[in-house]
Formats: C-alpha cells, sequence, structure tokens
C-alpha cells in the first residue's frame, strides 16, 4: 500500500477556531498525516486505520491543547457536579462557556432548588463521537452526578480534511489515484503563502485576521479548484453511520459500568443555509434540493457534510432509547426558543451552531428530563427561578452574545469558500452589517467578492472600512496588494 502525506484543511482549523481568536489553531493548519490507499472492499477498520485520527479526537497526537476541557478539582459535599461533554456545541460555541448549555443548567438548577451545583465541560471544537470515547474516562474521572452529552456534528469531518483511503473511483483518478493530492499542493504551492514574519507596521491581532485571510487566497477559487478530498462517497457514508452507532453504544456502556446518570441532546442544525459545498463537479443533488426548498434532504445530501444527517439522527434515537436513556429533542428546543416553526437563522448563527437563548433552552429540557432518573428536575414554582436565572446570565453577557455573532459569520463565510459554494459566503457576508464587521470578516466577504469578479465593490468595500477604521489601513493596504494581484491572474 502507498503511503502519501497530506496538510489538513482550513475548515478542520475553521471548526476549531477558539472563541475570539484564530491564533491557536496553527498546529492544525501544519498538522499531516499519513493516508494510506485501500481497497474499495475493504473493511471498516482497514477504512478507518487508514483515514487515521483527526487531531481535535487526539490531541496529544497533534499537539494541540484540550481548549474546552476545563479542570475540576475536588468535589464539595452535597454539591452536585454535571459534566458536559461532546463538541463545539456543548462548550457553548461560539459565546463560549458562559453561555454554555451547561452554565444555565447549573445556575438555574443552583435557584430553583437553592442547592449547589456545578458545571464542568470534556470536549472541543469539531470533536467526533470516536474523540468523546477517547476523553470520556476524563470526563467520569471528575465523579459527575450527572453526565449530558451533545454529539453528532462532526463525524465526517475528518474525512473532509483528508483523501479518501479509497482513492478517486473515475479515470484517471483509478489508475493513478494521488494525481489529484499532487495537483492540488502544486496549485497551492504557485500562490504566494502568508509570509513567516509580520510587517513591523502591522499590529499582531490584525496579523493573525490577515493571514488566515491569505491561506484561504491560496487555496483558490474552490468552484473552480475543488477540494481533491470530496465528494466523500455513499460508502463512506454507511461506514462513519455505523461508526456513530458504535461508538454510542460504547459511550451509554461505559457511563453504565460507573452508575453515572446520563441526559443526551439529539443535535440540531441551521436547515434555511445553503449546502457547503455547491455540487459543482460532482453531484448537485444538494443544491437543487436547497432550491427547490427540500431543506432536510439538502443538508444530508451535502457533499461536504458537517451537520448531523436524518440517518444520524435517527440512529441516535434508536441506540439511547433502546439503553433507556433520557434524550432532548435538540430541534423542538430551537423552535421552542424562537417561537418559530421554521429552523432557520431566528434560531442560530451559523450551520449549526445555537443562538443564545436555545442554549437555555437546552439546559430547561435537561432539567425536566432528569426528573425521569430520580435527580433534581423542575416543578412550576422551580421552572420560574430556573427562567430567573437564565434571564439574568443573557443579560450580563451581551456583549458575548454580539462577538459572538461577529465570529460565527467569520466561519461560515470562510467555510463556504474553502468548500466550494462561493454565492453562499457573499451572501452570508453581505447580509452581516458592515458596522460591525471586524477584520477577519471584511478581508473573508472581501475575498468572496473578488472570488466571484466583484473588484470595484470588493475595493469600495475596503475603502469604506478604512474610514470607519483608520488603525486597520496598514493591514488593509498588504492585504490589498496582495488579493488585488491574484485577483488579476489568468
Amino acid at each position: 500500500m502507498k503511503r502519501t502525506t497530506r496538510r489538513g484543511a482550513l475548515a478542520l482549523a475553521a471548526a476549531a477556531l477558539p472563541i475570539g481568536g484564530v491564533f491557536a489553531v496553527e498546529k492544525a493548519l501544519e498538522w499531516k498525516e499519513p493516508v494510506t490507499t485501500v481497497a474499495r472492499d475493504a473493511s471498516a477498520a482497514e477504512y478507518f486505520a487508514a483515514l487515521g485520527t483527526a487531531p481535535q479526537d487526539d490531541e496529544r497526537a497533534a499537539g494541540l491543547p484540550v481548549r474546552g476541557t476545563e479542570v475540576a478539582g475536588p468535589k464539595t459535599p452535597g454539591t452536585f457536579r454535571i459534566v458536559v461533554v461532546g463538541e463545539s456545541t456543548a462548550l457553548g460555541f461560539p459565546f463560549g462557556l458562559d453561555l454554555s448549555l451547561g452554565t444555565f443548567l447549573a445556575a438555574g438548577l443552583s435557584r430553583a432548588h437553592g442547592a449547589a451545583f456545578e458545571r464542568f465541560h470534556v470536549g472541543e471544537s469539531g470533536r467526533s463521537s470516536q474523540g468523546v470515547l477517547r476523553f470520556l474516562d476524563d470526563a467520569l474521572a471528575m465523579q459527575p452526578d450527572l453526565v449530558v452529552l451533545y454529539s453528532g456534528h462532526n463525524e465526517l469531518l475528518h474525512r473532509l480534511t483528508q483523501p479518501s483511503p479509497f482513492g478517486r473511483g473515475s479515470f484517471p483518478w483509478r489508475l493513478w489515484p494521488r494525481i489529484a493530492e499532487r495537483l492540488e499542493r502544486w496549485h497551492e504551492a504557485s500562490r504566494e503563502p502568508a509570509p513567516a514574519s509580520r510587517p513591523a507596521r502591522i499590529p499582531e491581532d490584525q496579523w493573525g485576521a490577515v493571514g488566515l485571510a491569505l491561506r484561504t487566497l491560496a487555496g483558490g477559487d474552490r468552484e473552480k479548484n475543488v477540494w481533491s478530498s470530496l465528494p466523500v462517497t455513499d460508502r463512506e457514508r454507511e461506514l462513519h453511520l455505523e461508526r456513530w452507532r458504535t461508538n454510542l453504544g460504547a459511550i451509554v456502556a461505559r457511563i453504565r459500568d460507573r452508575k453515572v446518570p446520563l441526559v443526551a441532546i439529539r443535535p440540531t442544525s441551521n436547515l434555511r443555509v445553503p449546502p457547503l459545498s455547491a455540487g459543482r463537479g460532482f453531484d448537485e443533488r444538494a443544491l437543487r434540493a436547497y432550491e427547490d426548498g427540500d431543506f432536510v434532504r439538502a443538508r444530508d445530501l451535502d457533499p461536504a457534510p458537517v451537520r448531523m444527517t436524518s440517518a444520524h439522527g435517527a440512529a441516535f434515537d434508536e441506540t439511547l432509547r433502546a439503553a433507556g436513556v433520557p434524550v432532548v429533542d435538540g430541534d423542538d428546543c430551537a423552535r421552542e426558543a424562537c417561537a418559530t416553526e421554521v429552523l432557520g437563522e431566528q434560531c442560530f448563527v451559523d450551520l449549526m451552531h445555537p443562538r443564545e437563548r436555545v442554549y437555555a433552552r437546552f439546559a430547561e429540557k435537561v432539567a425536566d428530563r432528569m426528573g425521569e432518573l430520580g435527580l433534581p428536575g423542575l416543578d412550576a414554582k422551580g421552572r420560574a427561578r430556573f427562567r430567573e436565572a437564565a434571564e439574568e446570565i443573557l443579560a450580563r453577557n451581551a456583549a458575548v452574545v454580539a462577538q459572538g455573532e461577529v465570529d460565527s459569520a467569520n466561519l461560515l463565510v470562510l467555510l463556504y469558500l474553502t468548500y466550494g459554494n462561493r454565492a453562499a459566503a457573499e451572501q452570508c457576508g453581505r447580509a452581516f452589517p458592515e458596522e460591525r464587521r471586524d477584520l477577519r470578516l471584511t478581508l473573508a466577504f472581501d475575498l468572496a467578492l473578488r472570488f466571484g469578479g466583484k473588484i470595484r465593490e470588493a475595493d469600495a468595500t475596503l475603502d469604506r472600512a478604512v474610514v470607519r477604521h483608520a488603525e486597520w489601513s496598514d493591514a488593509i493596504g498588504w492585504w490589498r496588494a496582495r488579493a488585488g494581484a491574484a485577483s488579476e491572474a489568468p
């Protein structure tokens, strides 16, 4: 079997964005993993051995910190300890732990019962069920009185950053299965990379935004130069679904072995957003379904799947309910919190991360299900107190909410640019008010316009940004020179 290496894709870095910055993703961008080509009738074990492990599922292999995991000291007698495990949504992304479902849950129960409840988190942005299982013992070592699980969006994320272990299935890739990767590396090497050192006139905090935009620029217009890691085949989706089902069963079994109560939240996602990939050159069924208003099918067929599919949701329900684990319906929480039947922008800040009031509703529904396990739940008076505590948390974190909305808009634009839906990237950037855009989002939107050939509008947008933020002048000037040259190249 032939071995090769490949740089992790920008989507991996974007999914791992720490709250409020991009600087800690450098190791993820530089991380390389061997990829082994296997036969198309290979077993699941052979396939996943060839695919390898995602950095966020095993940060010790990649040298990444576990940014979402908190350190729990000895438990104070009489204190009820809640441990939330999972992915970015389990950590309250993009708002952070101060607005996580764990924070709402502990604060609301403390107010409702006049007792001490505390919460800790064991998670990582972009973590899959494989990573949850790997670090579950860390969560159980905290001596929780309750574990809350939120996992399901990232089951295919690592595959999206790597070539398929099966190689390419159509001519000429079936004859030379790594030609696509070689051409991609040559294409990226032909463009100017981010320089090693920062020009003295550009502040360090602005340099991170410029560097992130440059790395996206280096990938080129992904509608024309599609990631060689796409498409994810139906067979691969089946393999990842089966691993998801197996991991869920193992998670439940391990928690039960320790006799710790568990409540699981079935992940919810935004249906009113276009597929990450427009499907050009591959399979346009997802884009057609979205244009026809069949948003569930569009999500499930997205060539770059990062939202939990209907099949994964069905496996979630079947596995956990068969084990007698109370399940909170994330979709219902979003609808109730936003007073809408449509799972769209009213409920979410991007593809799958909820708005702050949805996090509060997650917590309230978990508290409701706790009663089924003989744990402190909510009666009518307790519910009123629970909601009072949630409103206080929301009121004192208004600035956090505002910044989180900017962070998520930037993430969404970059993901669309990375996976080849330029129109969606432009639409997302255009919908966010200019006066609220930070430098990262300003440059990402500028790149979407340039890829679309709208050079005059891009330049005018940058001119207005400099008028509003004179302190960005050097950074934008430096960026404009390089992005402009790239957009004029044949």
